[in-house]
């Protein structure tokens, strides 16, 4: 869809709230991050290093209970296990930053990796007279304004209350940069101490405000179900004392070195260390107001650290060669709190099994989400070298990169189990909240227990929608390669007008396949198997572009650029791949429903319910759903061809106008299907509620679609193929209109005038920079699937 707003000429916007830049609608995790010319990136999460790890539902909610989704308890970093967790707020300290650059449009085949943007950084360097800086900066929520979303709502003495939340948020930041020379002309050092403490406090409440109101139906329906006044008094305050307000704190120190040192007139040598470390108790989750039981946050970790050294030779004038080698180690790992004393602790190790109440309730227990001891543990050794002869008006660069990624992954996920409730209100159902409210009060330690349809009926189960489970391999090791090479040439024909042209060559090893399942392999070999991943080896991309000043010179330029990009396999990919091919020893989850005969293992001759959890791995007669996942057989890495052409002019009085267009052909992108889905043999009717008033989507209007009920092999669960037929087109057009102001600081009287200070000098010079600018953007997005 067409839509204006003010962005910059690349084409660059958050990306679906998790805080990483998008480029010309091409997911974040298609970025290439670089720190001095080195990869910064986690090949794992295919994200910056120190990024937190993304969660995704889990594979048998929705395929194997019919659920349309898992349980959300807020936004994206705020609930239910969905969405990107916190990490290091920041890896590199901006005290060490000499410049920065964020580019959607490089079309130098120096670059790779990156489907859509590059972000590069340069740190500064010592010099021979003796520098420092210092700073700290405070920002509280004492200084902004109340969020009117920010709502907390509790239930005393059978009210219900609502009200409008400040929580408070402190953060301070301060430390400073210290540079010289050891030995001048020489030697030199560069330092820089920077550290975080943050103080932010979360709000635990449900999610909706009207969460504690029961209606008429719901009030009617409990006590059809045997369920009294005072007991749904007692379920609703149970819930109330889970909430509150939660301690959470994130603090991180940085220390970065830099040694650089001129051995010779031609050799220059120069080494440097980055260090992280990220603590934040309580801080998984970073929204102020959190649709979570109070002890349902969980703490992250982060430890971050990069050595990179760089020698560059200066042969002669026209001849210099780059080398380049880097060490880095992304290790992020996350715990779950401890269950609080009213909380039913009986899963493994003493923590409580998730009760996600929906849609958008209220989520407590241990977070299914918060099994990662190592999410991941990764170290990269890169290797890079860069040759660069000027002939006549060419500059030709070759070279080549290589990088060795190990990671070592532990993050089984929901071994404490978690019951759902999201039935809806169709078929003797009022919402998830009442069904909880009935197995609250009818639990397994009651008599009688399980009240639906009625305590009374001759039959009466338990209320959840379904219990899941996860067991099996709880880590994973693999090794990864990227290597790369390429060849550029920097033409200028003649004054006024440049010609680039490069080729670049990438290709990304895999592991290979650790616990192939030949009898899953058997059935669905045809579109993808557990024995085999993906080796793209085709993977050439044309760079082009053109610098032309038709205007005359400083007047206004033309620019036309082409290139051809291929994006990463991230690592999690491969980890879900290598650990989930439905065989015993990898990776199995029990599903139960309120029909599943089963003994609860808490309770002595007592069926399967809330709130039961298994502390060992169940016995073979419970049934578990073998999910898998396996690559398609023609998979194939994201293949971006970007374009654009703009031209920039002067148009008087300071004013410079130039007009983007941008483009993007997006093929090959990443998807998934489970292929292990029978073909519909029914349908089923819905009727809208509310709508736009519109044709086809007025309130009351039906609409049927079909019904898939079956598996095509009973033998298996969701069998997840990972495609790459999806396609996008991206086309933009910028406007931009930018007026420079050249302001001068006068005295008056020349010679009489008052001496300036400081901060007049700052002022002036601020003014002389001052630039207001103009941007416009229109773009459309357009995706498809083949």
């Amino acid at each position: 869809m067409a839509g204006v707003r003010a962005v910059d000429a690349d084409g660059q916007r958050r990306s679906g709230g998790d805080g990483l830049l998008s480029f010309r609608g091409v997911a974040s995790t298609q970025n290439s991050s670089r720190v001095d010319g080195g990869d910064d990136d986690q090949s794992f999460g295919a994200v910056p290093r120190g990024t937190g790890g993304e969660s995704g539902a889990e594979i048998e909610d929705a395929a194997e209970t019919g659920s349309s989704k898992r349980v959300s308890a807020g936004n994206v970093d705020g609930g239910g296990g969905y969405g990107r967790h916190a990490g290091a707020a920041y890896t590199f300290s901006q005290e060490a930053v000499k410049e920065f650059r964020v580019s959607g449009q490089n079309y130098s085949a120096l670059y790779g990796h990156a489907a859509g943007g590059i972000i590069t950084t340069v740190s500064k360097s010592g010099a021979n007279a003796l520098h420092g800086t210092g700073f700290y900066m405070v920002r509280s929520s004492a200084f902004g304004a109340t969020n009117p979303f920010s709502i907390a709502t509790t239930y005393v003495g059978g009210v219900s209350t609502s009200t409008a939340v400040k929580p408070s948020d402190l953060r301070q930041q301060f430390g400073g940069s210290v540079g010289g020379a050891a030995v001048r002309d020489k030697l030199f050092y560069f330092y820089t101490y920077d550290q975080q403490l943050r103080s932010f406090p979360a709000v635990s409440t449900p999610d909706d405000p009207n969460f504690y109101l029961l209606t008429p139906t719901q009030r009617a329906l409990l006590g059809n179900r045997g369920v009294r006044p005072a007991k749904v008094d007692a379920a609703l305050t149970y819930l109330d004392s889970l909430t509150g307000t939660v301690p959470r704190r994130h603090d991180q120190t940085i220390n970065f070195g830099k040694v650089d040192w001129q051995a010779a007139t031609r050799h220059r040598l120069s080494v440097q260390y980055d260090r992280a470390r990220s603590s934040s108790p309580s801080g998984a989750r970073s929204s102020p107001v959190v649709g979570l039981g109070a002890a349902s946050l969980g703490s992250s970790y982060t430890k971050v650290d990069s050595v990179l050294g760089r020698w560059m030779w200066t042969v002669s004038p026209k001849l210099s060669h780059e080398l380049r080698v880097q060490y880095g180690r992304d290790l992020q790992f996350e715990t779950a709190s401890k269950p609080l004393p009213q909380e039913p602790a009986v899963g493994p190790d003493g923590y409580a099994p998730e009760i996600a109440i929906g849609p958008d309730g209220f989520t407590f227990g241990t977070s299914t989400s918060l099994g990662r001891r190592a999410y991941p543990d990764e170290n990269k050794v890169q290797l890079a070298d860069l040759l660069t002869v000027v002939r006549g008006r060419h500059q030709i660069q070759v070279g080549m990169d290589v990088s060795f990624v190990h990671d070592d992954i532990s993050s089984l996920s929901n071994l404490p189990g978690a019951f759902h409730y999201d039935s809806g209100i169709t078929s003797g159902h009022a919402g998830g909240l009442v069904d909880w409210i009935t197995d609250y009060t009818f639990n397994v330690n009651a008599y009688p227990n399980g009240g639906c349809p009625s305590i009374t009926a001759a039959v009466h189960d338990f209320c959840f929608r379904s219990f899941t489970q996860t067991f099996g391999q709880k880590t994973v090791t693999f090794d990864t390669q990227e290597w790369a090479g390429f060849l550029q040439d920097d033409w200028r024909v003649r004054r006024g007008l440049t010609i680039s042209a490069g080729l670049r060559y990438e290709y990304e090893l895999s592991p290979l396949p650790q616990q192939p399942n030949a009898a899953l392999d058997a059935v669905f070999g045809q579109k993808g198997a557990t024995s085999v991943f993906p080796e793209d080896r085709n993977n050439f991309g044309p760079r082009v572009g053109v610098s032309w000043e038709p205007f005359g010179s400083g007047r206004g330029v033309v620019r036309i650029g082409y290139g051809l990009f291929y994006g990463r396999l991230p690592g999690a990919t491969l980890s879900s791949a290598l650990t989930r091919t439905a065989l015993p020893s990898s990776v199995a989850s029990v599903l139960i429903l309120p029909t599943t005969v089963t003994n609860c293992p808490q309770v002595a001759n007592q069926g399967f319910g809330y709130a039961c959890s298994y502390v060992t791995t169940p016995p073979a007669a419970v049934g578990k759903t073998t999910s898998a996942m396996v690559f398609d057989r023609r998979f194939r890495l994201p293949a971006v061809q970007q374009g654009s052409f703009s031209i920039e002019r002067e148009v008087g009085a300071g004013t410079v106008a130039s007009a983007t267009y941008l483009m993007n052909l997006d093929r090959q992108l990443p998807n998934s299907v489970d292929i292990n889905i029978a073909p519909a043999v029914a349908t089923k009717e819905f009727q809208l509620q509310g709508g736009t008033g519109a044709v086809g989507v007025r309130d009351g209007e039906t609409f049927v679609v079909p019904f898939y009920s079956q598996r095509l092999n009973t033998n298996f669960g969701p069998v997840t193929d990972i495609l790459s037929n999806a396609d996008a087109t991206y086309n933009a057009l910028v406007l931009e209109a930018r007026r420079r102001s050249r302001g001068e600081w006068s005295s008056g009287r020349a010679g009489r005038g008052p001496r300036r200070s400081i901060m007049d000098r700052a002022a002036a010079r601020l003014r002389g920079r001052m630039r207001s600018s103009i941007h416009l953007m229109c773009g459309m997005t357009r995706g498809s699937r083949r």
